[in-house]
């Protein structure tokens, strides 16, 4: 059997670790799958070279476009995320905080109409949502049609659903008995996912970091036994069984 590290793209949740390990082990002639959802990586057992291609092109298919190469650096989400919050704030702020203190929302009344009122919730929430929030569409929605969700397809379900019926209210209020709008809902629910993501980003970075100066440690060759005889071999070449020399103080080479 041979060994390959691939390198994923689109991966967000534990559900696209289990996906893509169903998907690469469905592949005829891989063996074993495993799949990393920090490193972005599978590390794959299969038969032959002309596998490869085969992974590959079921991972995309599934929506985790790989390549044996070094995946790409991911978007940065800290600019999304203010972003968001930003164009969200005065929307849960006037709307939540009005709830809160009842002369916030006479002053807002008194500022701003209702029905204006819903037309700036509208422009706001729709820029959250089609501008750092479209990732989750563009990825949600193929999930759905693929019978596969995932996170993106729940963020992209739930404030859509919530900005679709307050865009109705909005528009066409006759239309609706209830003239509720949901418009903070789908800003905050957007904004808080992308900070999160923000802050997963950041903390698989430090210990991506961690890791490569642990792997650093790691010897590159062993002392290994062949006849009489000892050899420096690289470590790569150490095979089970092989008897290897450790000196005094040596680091060990497995």
């Amino acid at each position: 059997m041979k060994q390959i590290t691939l390198s994923l793209d689109g991966m967000t949740c534990a559900s696209c670790v289990l996906r893509a390990e169903r998907v690469l082990k469905g592949v005829a002639g891989v063996s074993a799958a495993r799949v990393n959802l920090a490193t972005r990586a599978a590390d794959v057992q299969f038969e032959s070279p002309a596998k490869i291609a085969a992974m590959i092109a079921a991972l995309t298919r599934a929506g985790y476009p790989a390549s044996v190469e070094k995946a790409a650096p991911e978007p940065a989400i800290w600019p999304l995320a203010l972003i968001a919050a930003a164009l969200t704030a005065p929307v849960f702020l006037l709307e939540m905080g009005g709830h809160i203190v009842l002369a916030l929302h006479h002053w807002r009344m008194g500022l701003i109409g209702d029905q204006a009122w819903g037309y700036v919730q509208l422009i706001l929430i729709t820029a959250v949502l089609f501008g750092p929030g479209r990732m989750f569409f563009a990825k949600g929605v193929p999930a759905l049609l693929r019978a596969a969700p995932d996170m993106n397809a729940l963020v992209a379900l739930g404030a859509g659903a919530a900005w679709a019926y307050s865009t109705l209210v909005v528009l066409a209020p006759n239309m609706i008995p209830d003239h509720a709008l949901y418009f903070e809902a789908a800003g905050v629910t957007v904004t808080l996912i992308l900070m999160g993501r923000a802050l997963e980003a950041r903390a698989r970075g430090v210990a991506g970091q961690a890791i490569g100066r642990l792997i650093a440690l790691q010897p590159t060759s062993a002392r290994k036994k062949v006849g009489e005889t000892w050899v420096d071999v690289p470590m790569a070449a150490l095979t089970l069984g092989d008897e290897i020399q450790i000196r005094a103080g040596e680091r060990l080479p497995a």
